[in-house]
């Protein structure tokens, strides 16, 4: 396809050295060179000194038997020889006194565009050039490396999903605690938390339809609107147990009668504060409108119709009061 002709480079990834002696580890830094040039996820191009120096070296028959000689060698193949286009990727010492060494240098590669096109590659791609470095210098070693400035990002993706669904977890458990402490019935602090996990449930199927996808800004407001969706049921649950109707319908009307409408409101209100940001182009503003959104509308449908439900045929028939 046209994209595969014309977009397939992507994100670069640079290989540094720092603080090591260039001539020792250069077999390790030749084994480089050949990776940037023949990893599978890699496009094969590779902007390197270390190859074209050592061709050089062997062309001229020039003796390197120290690291000395080493460093004066490439001072002068990079000042006035054919290598004055790594001048750029290479940094000193010492200028003026190269047999001081380099302070640090880097190679520059590219990914193919195929190999980082989503979250999942992203996160591959990350691994595979870190084991692939590990087979080169070992895993104990890190004068040399590969790394990428997208790595920052990607490195949120291999952790997110973890961390997201342990996170849910863990504040629905503080959701039944809470709910068993305000309503110590315990089968209707479990009806909440089942309003509560469903809520939640269909407010990410919900993201997935509109294109929200997992990332360190949905999980926060997914957490949040965990809050949110407590407060659409529990209020709920604790008045259907302080009513002092007969039965369990007679509960659940008189219920809602006395806390249906603040329910509703509250929930309306949410809705009002965040419809304004329905038209903004801030990736951050547009989704957190989509999932309050989302959580004010699907949470009070569950608080005021899905939970009086089900308390009505599975709630407890006494009450905190006699």
């Amino acid at each position: 396809s046209w994209k595969d002709e014309f977009f397939t480079d992507g994100a670069p990834i640079f290989i540094y050295s720092r603080d090591i002696d260039y001539l020792e580890y250069k077999d390790e830094l030749l084994e480089c060179n050949y990776l940037l040039r023949n990893a599978t996820y890699l496009t094969g191009n590779a902007l390197d000194w270390h190859q074209p120096f050592w061709q050089y070296i062997d062309a001229a028959n020039i003796p390197i038997t120290d690291s000395n000689m080493y460093y004066q060698q490439l001072s002068i193949w990079v000042n006035y020889g054919p290598g004055a286009r790594y001048a750029g990727i290479i940094e000193w010492k010492n200028a003026s006194q190269p047999e001081l060494g380099l302070s640090g240098a880097f190679m520059l590669g590219t990914y193919l565009q195929s190999a980082v096109e989503d979250a999942a590659a992203q996160v591959d791609a990350m691994y595979a050039i870190r084991d692939d470095m590990e087979e080169i210098v070992g895993s104990d070693f890190n004068g040399i490396f590969g790394f990428t400035f997208q790595m920052l990002f990607w490195e949120q993706y291999a952790v997110i999903a973890t961390e997201f669904y342990r996170n849910l977890i863990l504040a629905v458990c503080v959701v039944f605690g809470i709910a068993l402490i305000l309503i110590p019935k315990i089968s209707a602090a479990l009806l909440v938390l089942l309003t509560v996990t469903c809520t939640i449930v269909d407010v990410l199927g919900f993201m997935w339809l509109w294109g929200l996808t997992i990332d360190a800004v949905t999980v926060c407001y997914t957490v949040i609107a965990i809050g949110l969706a407590v407060d659409y049921s529990a209020h709920v649950g604790e008045a259907f147990m302080l009513s002092k109707a007969d039965t369990k319908s007679g509960k659940v009307i008189d219920s809602l009668e006395r806390i249906g409408s603040s329910v509703f409101n509250g929930a309306f209100s949410t809705f009002l504060a965040v419809v304004a940001l329905s038209n903004s182009q801030t990736y951050i503003f547009r989704v957190f409108f989509r999932q309050f959104f989302l959580v004010t509308t699907i949470g009070a449908a569950h608080g005021l119709i899905v939970l009086p439900v089900l308390l009505s045929w599975l709630g407890p028939s006494s009450s905190f009061i006699s």
